[in-house]
């Protein structure tokens, strides 16, 4: 277990050089971030979690000049429709990705800020969560941590939101959002993210990326695996949480 968190923290500080390399200000990055109240990290589970139920959060907080990072916890190859197309999970992963890395950009992401941690899709475990959401907290104090409600019944949702939780009631951040997927109902009070109609067409063309498109060699694994919900979010581009 202390190899794998100290692989979690390596991972995370890998990725806050390479960013701020890339920025063309590398200082180490807790220094340069201790009095950053501006930043707010998403952690993803799969790749269409970003738009489906994060969508018009990520859109409002990139149009309000936060800085947003995005982290996607699991590989995403456990998805039906990969099997259903004959394709390995690594093939599965790419083609994720790619739909995934085409979304955020669409939604106004910077690119040097998505980290994939690729942990087992359908596996997620809480302490791999509640691991790197101490590794992220640490490089951005006083951050806001945004993810899936712990009454998620889907597992690796689920885990986010347990960890989440775990951490916020250990006093450890303070500021957390918890997210509820389209449809779905939780005991406490939901607040609602909305978009100008200008984010609405940056979701929109985030979506794109979902659908198939032999001629960006995208296979729309995304809309494939829930049409109903990309249709729904489209409909109604809204976002609702808890804290």
């Amino acid at each position: 277990m202390k190899t794998k968190r100290n692989l979690i923290i390596i991972q995370v500080l890998l990725y806050s050089i390479i960013a701020y390399i890339i920025a063309g200000a590398f200082v180490f990055p807790k220094a340069l971030n201790a009095n950053n109240q501006d930043t707010v990290i998403y952690y993803i589970p799969h790749q269409d979690d970003e738009l489906l139920t994060f969508g018009a959060s990520i859109v409002d907080d990139v149009e309000k000049d936060r800085n947003v990072v995005v982290v996607l916890m699991t590989d995403g190859s456990a998805t039906n429709v990969g099997k259903e197309l004959g394709l390995t999970p690594k093939e599965v992963t790419k083609y994720r990705n790619r739909e995934f890395d085409n979304s955020l950009k669409q939604l106004g992401v910077k690119e040097k800020n998505v980290i994939k941690m690729n942990f087992k899709d359908g596996e997620l475990t809480q302490e791999e969560v509640h691991q790197t959401i101490e590794s992220f907290s640490g490089v951005y104090p006083h951050s806001v941590h945004k993810g899936h409600t712990y009454h998620d019944e889907h597992s690796d949702h689920q885990a986010v939101g347990l960890a989440l939780k775990a951490i916020r009631d250990d006093q450890l951040i303070e500021d957390v959002r918890f997210y509820i997927r389209r449809g779905e109902s939780v005991p406490e009070e939901m607040s609602i993210v909305s978009v100008s109609q200008e984010g609405y067409e940056k979701i929109k063309k985030a979506s794109y990326y979902y659908r198939e498109d032999e001629d960006k060699d995208i296979i729309g694994i995304g809309y494939k695996s829930v049409p109903g919900s990309f249709d729904r979010m489209l409909e109604s581009p809204i976002n609702f949480y808890h804290h």
